[in-house]
């Protein structure tokens, strides 16, 4: 009899203790803060959301629901972007530390391997336009679709999709199997008489004598860049530039005045009064210092209008009426006088080209 009062209060406190352990599993709570703080917070669904149920502020329990309302003529009131109507009203108690603000999400997640769910609250910082401020007294309308649910809904959805398209796809080679070995087979040839051409080429030494003729255009145009051979020559001298500049100026100039004075423009007075104009602005660049000196005037008076310009364009930058002083009347006044000087100096560089040219065929 002994023995056997021992077995069984050695039994007896073993279940006792085991008891006492599973009981401070399922109901010993840990602290989640003093709740001092309560907020309300409504949602369009609850499943697996009910009193006790832990409120998560970025991932750290702060507080628990105490109770659980359903909101009367809710179909009259706010719904999600979805439609969904905000049929329930949560009272949340959470730690004095904690403050929710307009920016934040509240909504339903789900953690642990068992599937625990909770309520979450993540901090976020404010989008552009919109002003950060903590929430009072007002409900808070929360995102009622745990987005671990959504990802298995998609995922559902997705393996849907990809079911109808294996479907589709193998009812579309049934149907057009054979046509497509056919076309398969026939490509095969195509490449097997492609590659029999190529090796028809190869052995014939096509390619390597067109590679060689590639070398040999390249060398040749290496040779004209840098002035080598009579080509090269041509091409790179300044001279030669110079001749071919006022030949196809003359042309310009020739076919310019019979647009505007007819074929018979030498007879022309107004034609004849320009040209005595530019014999004369020639001959009294007769030197090359005169040349020098006429054309160091022309760009001086160009650098000056450029500068000018510049300080206008710089202060404009700097300024509010930016668009105001660029449409000014004297700035455009002042870049298009710039711009008469610049076309009329090139004219005369090219006059003066011309007539060198001439005289050059005279000497000759």
């Amino acid at each position: 009899m002994g023995d056997q009062i021992k077995n069984m209060l050695v039994g007896l406190l073993m279940i006792a203790a085991c008891a006492f352990t599973i009981s401070l599993i399922l109901f010993l709570k840990p602290s989640v803060g003093d709740g001092k703080k309560t907020y309300t917070v409504r949602f369009s669904n609850i499943n697996g959301i009910g009193v006790g149920t832990r409120v998560m502020f970025a991932g750290k329990p702060v507080g628990e629901v105490v109770s659980v309302h359903e909101i009367t003529e809710a179909r009259k009131n706010k719904a999600d972007e979805d439609g969904h109507v905000y049929f329930y009203q949560l009272v949340l108690k959470v730690d004095s530390s904690v403050t929710i603000y307009n920016t934040d999400s509240v909504g339903i997640q789900t953690s642990g391997l068992l599937g625990e769910k909770s309520i979450a609250i993540i901090p976020k910082i404010p989008v552009h336009g919109m002003v950060q401020k903590p929430i009072g007294k007002e409900p808070i309308y929360a995102q009622s679709t745990d987005p671990l649910e959504t990802a298995f809904t998609e995922l559902s959805n997705l393996a849907d999709e990809m079911e109808g398209t294996f479907k589709y796809l193998n009812k579309w080679l049934n149907a057009h199997g054979e046509t497509m070995a056919d076309a398969l087979h026939s490509f095969k040839d195509t490449m097997d008489q492609a590659e029999k051409a190529l090796q028809t080429v190869n052995d014939s030494g096509v390619i390597q004598s067109a590679k060689k003729g590639i070398d040999h255009f390249a060398d040749v145009m290496g040779d004209i860049s840098s002035g080598k051979g009579t080509i090269g020559k041509l091409v790179t001298d300044d001279n030669m530039y110079l001749q071919f500049s006022a030949i196809l100026s003359k042309g310009n100039t020739m076919m310019n005045d019979i647009n505007q004075y007819g074929f018979l423009f030498h007879l022309n007075k107004s034609w004849q009064r320009q040209r005595l104009q530019k014999s004369k602005f020639i001959s009294e660049l007769d030197s090359p210092a005169s040349f020098k000196n006429y054309f160091q005037n022309e760009v001086d008076d160009i650098n000056t209008a450029m500068a000018r310009l510049s300080m206008v364009i710089e202060k404009a930058n700097t300024s509010q009426n930016k668009t105001k002083i660029l449409h000014d009347k004297q700035f455009s006044k002042d870049f298009a006088a710039l711009l008469k000087e610049v076309e009329q100096m090139a004219s005369n560089l090219k006059m003066y080209n011309e007539e060198l040219e001439d005289v050059s065929q005279k000497c000759n």
